[in-house]
């Protein structure tokens, strides 16, 4: 998860690992020539929370032993992977402002 997050392009090229702008912290640089070391950290974060949810909803939720809890586990498990996909798609959109999808925002 880490290296297809970006980890040896911060490496190679001995990027910061965070930056200022106007006195406030930036966590994504806005162009893909540059990267942050704390945006690779944010989109290993996300990409293993959805590779984690993908393996729960395979993996658990089967198990689960009344249908009702299935369906609730399912539905639980799918909203959370939602909502961090969501949130890898808002990084994307910030670092392309013109990415032509979105999920929720």
């Amino acid at each position: 998860m880490v290296m297809c997050s970006g980890y040896m392009f911060v490496k190679i090229r001995s990027m910061p690992f965070m930056s200022q702008k106007n006195n406030k912290p930036v966590y994504v640089q806005p162009q893909f020539q540059q990267q942050l070391g704390v945006e690779t950290q944010i989109v290993t974060v996300l990409y293993s929370l959805c590779g984690a949810l993908v393996v729960a909803l395979v993996n658990r939720v089967p198990k689960f032993q009344s249908p009702v809890s299935r369906n609730v586990g399912a539905c639980i498990i799918m909203g959370l992977f939602l909502v961090t996909y969501n949130a890898l798609i808002v990084v994307f959109r910030q670092k392309y402002p013109h990415y032509p999808y979105r999920l929720f925002i």
